[in-house]
């Protein structure tokens, strides 16, 4: 087990003259430095620990600081407030040797620090497994610094200045398994930027610039979950970038301006189980659209603009959660949700003041969320054949619901929190005594 210690780099000038070497102890540590350079870092015992150098001041560490430390894991932070910038304010000074003689270090994290480093200051770290570099301002895929990091399986550059991804970047971590280039400001991908990462199985790439060309993804024969957020230029996803990613599991699209949704758009990854499609600017969900897509489980389309959703949009699907909330519809047809079987549909928070009739119908789910809407009214039929162990229809507006409105539903407990109707009408209301309704 990795026991976290923080180290604040405060060292009390205690009979300080000119160069001389100040140390100062700090829990089971011997931390000792001359001027703005560390120099050494010692331990009172071996036990496998994490250590953590935190300072919102430039600083450089020395020839062989750690070499008697035996720590398992560095994190370097020259900032202190919590945040991230691209741009760093302080630097991290490092020679050829800074990290030498440290065999058992195996994650190393670097943030907020301007990087100066005489040859490869990593070279040392053979045996390192996960890297992280952010907010270091860095331009460029340091391809050179990574050859001789055969071992990594996370890497994360994270919140730098990235502008491309030149071919072959990536071609001496062939181990890799997850890669983050998020935050950064990417505008082309060169053909063969991810060559010889076919064992990667998560990428990110939110909240960059690039265009979704065809055969951007070339290479990544084992990618399990793509992670797209605001990711392109203004021309936007194109379905063409996910031919090259069969095995994609989880695909995150959310915050990318989608307007529309084409039937076929996801073909090339019916392995799907999890789909993100929120904070986009859909209208429409239209029939046809998962019929390819028979692993899924769960898809969010929360937060768009969706008015419409066609009859038999998601039918033949067995997902755990369907989120439609925070969107702007207002009726729901008959049997829009025909053929699904799910754990929670979410409905919450749209505009919906009408319900046609049998608009559940055909539908199996565990719960269904319709709160926080406009419904003043339950008629009778408006839920006939559903059948569900939780309905909430809580915080809506509703005043009335019909004689025998739920004679044909199966429904455990009904949710009816903030609503002026009066429960103690529910012996007309068509459901059994064994219903449990609260509100």
């Amino acid at each position: 087990m990795i026991t976290s210690i923080k180290i604040a780099l405060i060292f009390l000038a205690l009979s300080v003259s000119g160069e001389d070497e100040v140390c100062t102890k700090h829990k089971n540590f011997n931390i000792c430095k001359i001027s703005d350079t560390l120099t050494r870092v010692t331990r009172d015992y071996t036990l496998s620990q994490r250590f953590l150098l935190e300072t919102s001041e430039s600083i450089t560490i020395g020839p062989k600081a750690f070499s008697n430390s035996d720590i398992t894991a560095l994190d370097i932070n020259l900032r202190t407030d919590g945040l991230y910038h691209r741009r760093p304010s302080n630097s991290l000074s490092l020679s050829q040797d800074s990290f030498a003689e440290l065999p058992t270090l195996t994650s190393l994290s670097i943030k907020n620090a301007y990087i100066n480093s005489t040859g490869n200051s990593l070279s040392p770290l053979g045996a390192l497994v996960r890297l992280s570099l952010i907010g270091c301002g860095i331009e460029d895929v340091p391809t050179d610094v990574l050859k001789d990091l055969p071992n990594l399986v996370d890497l994360s550059l994270r919140d730098n200045r990235l502008i491309a991804v030149r071919s072959n970047a990536f071609i001496n971590v062939t181990n890799l398994k997850n890669l983050d280039l998020s935050r950064n400001e990417i505008t082309d991908l060169e053909p063969g930027c991810f060559s010889g990462l076919d064992m990667l199985e998560t990428l990110e790439l939110s909240m960059n610039s690039f265009a979704a060309r065809s055969g951007v993804l070339r290479g990544l024969t084992g990618l399990k979950k793509l992670v797209l957020l605001n990711a392109f230029n203004d021309d936007g996803f194109q379905p063409v970038i996910l031919q090259d990613v069969p095995t994609v599991t989880a695909l995150h699209l959310s915050f990318n301006k989608l307007a529309s949704l084409q039937t076929t758009m996801f073909d090339s990854v019916p392995s799907l189980r999890e789909l993100r499609l929120n904070g986009n600017h859909l209208l429409n969900v239209p029939d046809g659209l998962f019929r390819k897509l028979n692993s899924l489980e769960n898809v969010d389309l929360e937060e768009n603009a969706i008015q419409t959703i066609e009859a038999g949009a998601f039918s033949g699907l067995n997902l755990t959660t369907l989120d439609l909330s925070l969107n702007n519809i207002q009726k729901i047809r008959s049997e829009t949700f025909r053929g699904l079987t799910i754990n929670a549909l979410i409905l919450r928070k749209n505009q919906i003041d009408e319900l046609e009739r049998e608009a559940f119908n055909g539908l199996s789910a565990d719960q269904i969320d319709l709160s926080q809407n406009s419904l003043e009214k339950v008629d009778a039929e408006d839920f006939s054949g559903l059948k569900v162990e939780i309905l909430d229809l809580s915080a809506n507006r509703i005043e009335e619901i019909a004689s025998g409105a739920f004679n044909f539903t199966e429904i455990k407990q009904l949710f009816l929190y903030i609503n002026p109707v009066n429960a103690d009408g529910r012996a007309g209301w068509g459901l059994s005594d064994s219903v449990e309704v609260l509100g």
